[in-house]
């Protein structure tokens, strides 16, 4: 079966959908079916045409010419768009929706009348729904929401004439325990957290966890590194985790925060984030996080 899958950016770039849609596309690609992937140009230089194993990559310039209002970028992608469909003359269109690449979908459609699945990440908040989300699930065969919180919010603007939604979690490889004796140890273990400063991502949680954490460790420190609306200071609910967030956890200066665009930097640690991969090198932290983003072995944790 030949499946393109259209989604937002795509490995190596780094976020969640960037992680799942290239394990999933290897995985089907292992099956037996032919894949190729459609996504936007982002942060990182790279190639229009690429592969990811033996899957071809083909990259468009979308978010650049959204960004600077640039129609004759808007119609290069299109045009590119409608070339990849008319070769690949899929048998299913896989769309993963996470941002305005639906358009470039809908825009082309006529190019690959083959049904749509749809796997939503992510959706605008409640009052400001989108028309090209509405359009895109009134069209979908199947559409899959990968968290409950997705799935209540589908359901709730889920229009007329729109499939039944389902939910299904993204999965990944189970990772082996953290079990390091210089980790567990430690007199003052020092807790690293990234990624973007919203309220979504859950920061709330991680400082509420850690304020559990610091009444039995009291030398535990939580820092915690990003960009966003959460930036200045998270809101934290109850006197305990307020009090953990002021004397333990705090956000990196600005100079040492990871940057979307640094493609003449060293990338020593995580491609996409060598101001963090300074911070953590200089301090000597032992770093876990997703084998896939590569790493110095001198300061990981087993090889993570």
């Amino acid at each position: 079966m030949k499946i393109p899958h259209i989604t937002p950016l795509f490995d190596p770039e780094l976020g969640g959908i960037e992680t799942f849609t290239s394990r999933l596309v290897a995985g089907l690609a292992a099956c037996g079916h032919r894949m190729c992937v459609v996504a936007s140009h982002g942060a990182l230089s790279l190639p229009d045409e690429s592969s990811h194993g033996a899957v071809p990559v083909h990259r468009l310039p979308l978010f650049a010419a959204l960004e600077q209002r640039d129609p004759r970028g808007l119609l290069e992608a299109k045009r590119r768009m409608t070339a990849i469909k008319r070769a690949f003359a899929p048998d299913v269109v896989h769309l993963h929706v996470g941002g305005p690449i639906a358009v470039l979908h809908l825009w082309t459609e006529a190019e690959s009348p083959a049904p749509l699945v749809v796997t939503v990440y992510d959706l605008p908040p409640a009052g400001m729904e989108s028309p090209t989300i509405l359009e895109v699930l009134v069209r979908a065969k199947r559409v899959a929401a990968i968290s409950d919180a997705r799935l209540r919010d589908l359901q709730r603007m889920r229009p007329v004439g729109a499939p039944r939604v389902t939910r299904m979690y993204p999965r990944l490889p189970a990772a082996a325990p953290l079990a390091d004796e210089d980790v567990v140890k430690a007199e003052h273990p020092v807790l690293f957290v990234a990624g973007r400063l919203v309220p979504e991502k859950g920061f709330d949680v991680a400082v509420r966890a850690f304020a559990r954490l610091h009444e039995r460790r009291g030398g535990a420190r939580l820092v915690i590194a990003g960009d966003g609306p959460m930036q200045a200071r998270p809101a934290v609910a109850g006197p305990p985790a307020r009090s953990a967030w002021a004397r333990a956890p705090h956000v990196l200066p600005a100079e040492a925060r990871p940057r979307r665009s640094a493609r003449a930097d060293p990338q020593p640690l995580s491609r996409g984030h060598p101001a963090t991969s300074r911070y953590v090198e200089a301090r000597s932290l032992p770093v876990v996080g997703l084998g896939s983003l590569g790493g110095d072995p001198r300061r990981s944790v087993r090889a993570q």
